[in-house]
């Protein structure tokens, strides 16, 4: 008789966890559009509430329903790239630091060579810096639009990224998870037989795992959200390039003639850096090449 209890025991947790598995699946398939769609009900709620005349409700509903258009508001990263030219690369990284500082932003990743000294190898390289800074979302466009002040802007773009439906998809299986754990606590705390500890246990260790891995990504999407990525690539430059377009044919042909001279110029230096560079090394195996020939000279003389 005590065998068949405990076997009907045993047999009613196992259906409460399948159950229990069950309610996870269902909850997460429709837990997430219900989520989506709470701040339309609450909307709808207060329009049909306002037709019947229920003033004060209705503005109560209107209330609940900002709220949640609060909550469950658009999640959106933004990222931005720019490039500037200046004369002053120290002074520009340093200045650049300050403004983000200012803003609440920090550097996430920094890239600097050069550092603002100019050095001639096989070419002239200047200062050059790739900096990765993260802006409050709240002040991105103000810094895209402010970080001309800093240096010449050469090219700039930006670009976002919608994760509002990933975002509460994944928050709704967490809730459901979440869900499922305080339930499978519960029978576990009713459970007798070890078998059936073991098995519940083996579930909860799958739905932590799950809980736990959605949580590090809405952490990580939070974080996106909340700070923009600018990319800010600095050039130190001995002259800054005129972007601005010539309005008349003269004035275009004029600077691309300028261009095509000061292109040319450029080459030019280039190549006789280049050439004072290898100029040794030419030196030596010229030297070289002259004894072998003179070697196989003076064989060849002394064989006759």
């Amino acid at each position: 008789m005590k065998y068949i209890i405990e076997e009907a025991v045993s047999v009613n947790i196992k259906r409460s966890i399948v159950m229990v598995l069950g309610i996870l699946l269902l909850i997460s398939f429709f837990g997430c559009s219900s989520a989506k769609n709470d701040s339309s009900v609450a909307y709808e709620t207060s329009m049909a509430t306002t037709s019947a005349g229920d003033r004060t409700n209705a503005a109560k509903s209107e209330d609940e329903g900002s709220l949640q258009s609060v909550e469950f508001g658009q999640k959106m990263i933004y990222y931005g790239r720019i490039s500037i030219e200046t004369l002053e690369f120290d002074k520009t990284l340093k200045d650049i630091e300050e403004y983000v500082t200012s803003l609440g932003g920090f550097i996430e990743r920094t890239s600097i060579s050069g550092i603002g000294e100019s050095y001639e190898t096989s070419s002239t390289r200047r200062g050059y810096a790739e900096i990765v800074y993260r802006i409050p979302v709240n002040s991105y466009s103000g810094f895209m639009e402010n970080i001309k002040e800093y240096g010449n802007v050469i090219s700039q773009s930006s670009s976002s990224e919608d994760i509002t439906s990933r975002y509460y998809d994944t928050e709704g299986r967490l809730k459901a998870y979440r869900i499922a754990e305080q339930r499978l606590l519960e029978i576990l705390e009713k459970a007798d037989a070890v078998s059936d500890m073991l098995e519940i246990e083996r579930e909860l260790a799958n739905v932590r795992a799950n809980i736990e891995s959605m949580t590090t990504q809405i952490k990580a999407w939070d974080n996106l959200v909340n700070y923009s990525t600018v990319t800010v690539i600095v050039s130190e430059v001995k002259k800054i390039t005129d972007t601005s377009d010539p309005d008349t044919f003269g004035k275009r042909l004029l600077l691309t003639i300028k261009k095509s001279i000061l292109g040319f110029l450029d080459f030019l230096k280039e190549m006789i850096i280049v050439i004072v560079y290898i100029l040794p090394y030419v030196v030596v195996a010229g030297a070289l090449i002259f004894l072998v020939l003179r070697g196989r000279s003076f064989l060849k003389r002394k064989k006759k």
